[in-house]
């Protein structure tokens, strides 16, 4: 009895879950995916330009702290009293402003990058925003039709919940959770060898298990489970 009822129950739920199938590819939900992976793309896009600019700042700092080391000492040109010594002096400015040239152009191709990604990430930002209304625009538009669907299916629904309690709560929760999964039909026919949903040979594992009409056991291999006629 609890078998038939269960039968029952899966024959109905059945269509409601091909519908269901159908639903998942209507255009309401393509849109509603396809809006939801934009939306990832753009959040990706803002964490890589916030890293960027996070590195920059830090390059920046040490920037700062090579330019404070490549000022020559004022001791330098102090100390230069002698044709020798003035030599050595300018060669050492010399080295310094080179050094000091360099670091500039390091701070401006910073600067710069910083500023384009300021502008990039406000771009991405607006993209976000708009992106996330059209996202809950849509998400209504597939939210009404499931309602409409669901709306159009009352009584298959309400058949299932006169069924349930008649069967077993354990062997439903069994069947939500294999439906969950996508394998349906969850309940299937033992043809006394296969399993009828996957095929393989279980005549062994169901010898001792499946005896009399209505014995029912899982398919060790796809794990439906499986019923005598």
């Amino acid at each position: 009895m609890n078998l038939e009822k269960m039968l029952e129950y899966q024959k109905i739920d059945h269509e409601i879950y091909k519908i269901e199938l159908e639903l998942q590819k209507s255009r309401e939900m393509e849109r509603v995916k396809n809006l939801k992976s934009q939306i990832s793309l753009a959040e990706n896009a803002l964490l890589r330009l916030n890293k960027e600019a996070s590195d920059l700042f830090a390059a920046i700092q040490n920037i700062e702290k090579d330019i404070a080391s490549a000022v020559p000492d004022k001791g330098i040109i102090d100390n230069a009293n002698t044709l020798e010594k003035a030599e050595s002096a300018e060669k050492t400015l010399a080295a310094c402003l080179e050094s000091l040239a360099n670091l500039e152009r390091e701070a401006r191709r910073a600067f710069d990058r910083l500023s384009a990604i300021t502008k990039e990430a406000a771009k991405q930002y607006e993209t976000g925003k708009y992106l996330s209304f059209e996202h809950k625009k849509a998400r209504d538009e597939a939210n009404a039709l499931y309602i409409k669907v669901k709306l159009e299916q009352k009584d298959n629904f309400a058949k299932l919940a006169e069924l349930t309690s008649q069967i077993e709560p354990k062997l439903l929760e069994r069947y939500k959770a294999l439906r969950e999964q996508r394998r349906m039909p969850a309940i299937v026919a033992f043809n006394g060898t296969n399993c009828s949903a996957c095929g393989m040979d279980i005549s062994i594992e169901m010898s001792e298990k499946l005896k009399k009409s209505g014995d029912m056991a899982e398919c060790p291999n796809c794990r439906r489970i499986v019923y005598l006629k």
